[in-house]
């Protein structure tokens, strides 16, 4: 597991940055951080009350530089893909081009799945789906629609036309990776997440005119409204804490390190380690030499994954 050393933020300076769920915890620190950073920041939320304040408490500390804005809220429900439209035509419309992306939106979640209390009558109520909704579609749909902003040309004759770097960023959590019981529908949301990365690590990275690097952020425990519960066990028994800041700050080095591909760095105490890379170093051991072999072979034979596609021309759903 390699640790990730934070990169010089200067390169992200004048960088047009698209980003949801900016009202409050990690999202708006992550606004502020980059804001101060100068980066130009485009991000969306529900809560619109939390958002309008923290744009007048930076504008008024920094005032924007009237040429374009340094940083606007757009209502933005995940959950839609009109939103998520709306809050990327807001950026390239205003800026002329999209730099980086980072989906941070999320909810918790109540109740068990299999709650030991369900009954014959009470498991003919179906569960609410919006944790799924926010969590692991609204993420599908912002990195979709991620993918094509930053690949179009910059639509301003004074927008840079050197080479670009350009990144999404996926906040999923270290439930993405270890078990964790009472939120089940919540890690399989964050599992997703982890799983929409690495889906698309070997392919965005070769997208044209421009690369886009995809990495994903897997926060330990962090203060903010979702750990409330835990909190007073969990300083209890002296375990790392991240502040939101920490997490910002990660998160920003992420989009600053240009080289960075594929990663899914877990966040603790403020520091990071990529836990993709232990994974991929110790296949061989955890998987054995045979399987590794073979999987390695696999993986070339499957190439960037058109044949799944092609393969399911003209065949139903399966779901009768």
């Amino acid at each position: 597991m390699g640790w990730f050393e934070l990169p010089d933020l200067a390169v992200l300076e004048g960088k047009v940055v698209v980003l949801t769920g900016g009202s409050l915890g990690i999202g708006a620190a992550l606004v502020e951080h980059l804001y101060i950073s100068g980066a130009r920041v485009f991000f969306g939320d529900v809560l619109e009350e939390p958002a309008t304040q923290l744009v007048e408490r930076l504008t008024s500390s920094r005032p924007t530089d009237g040429e374009m804005p340094r940083i606007a809220f757009v209502r933005t429900d995940v959950s839609s893909y009109e939103d998520n439209l709306r809050l990327f035509d807001a950026a390239f419309s205003n800026c002329g081009r999209v730099d980086h992306a980072i989906s941070v939106a999320a909810i918790g979640t109540r109740g068990r799945l299999c709650e030991p209390s369900l009954t014959l009558d009470t498991i003919r109520e179906p569960i609410p789906t919006k944790i799924i909704d926010v969590n692991l579609t609204g993420v599908s749909y912002f990195t979709r629609i991620a993918s094509v902003y930053l690949r179009q040309a910059a639509k301003f004759s004074g927008s840079p036309t050197n080479v670009i770097d350009k990144s999404i960023v996926l906040v999923s959590s270290v439930a993405g990776f270890i078990d964790s019981p009472g939120i089940e529908l919540y890690q399989a949301t964050k599992h997703g997440v982890l799983g929409l990365m690495r889906s698309l690590r070997s392919t965005l990275i070769n997208s044209s005119p421009n690369p886009i690097r995809i990495n994903a952020i897997c926060p330990w425990f962090t203060e903010t409204r979702l750990a409330k519960g835990v909190s007073s066990d969990w300083h209890a028994n002296n375990l790392p804490v991240n502040q939101p800041i920490d997490v910002a700050k990660i998160i920003a080095g992420t989009m600053a390190a240009s080289t960075l591909n594929g990663a899914a760095l877990f966040v603790t105490g403020g520091r990071a380690w990529d836990v993709e890379r232990g994974i991929d170093e110790l296949q061989s051991q955890w998987l054995g030499e045979e399987n590794h072999r073979a999987m390695v072979k696999g993986q070339a034979v499957l190439g960037n994954g058109d044949s799944w596609n092609s393969g399911l021309e003209g065949h139903g759903s399966g779901a009768g």
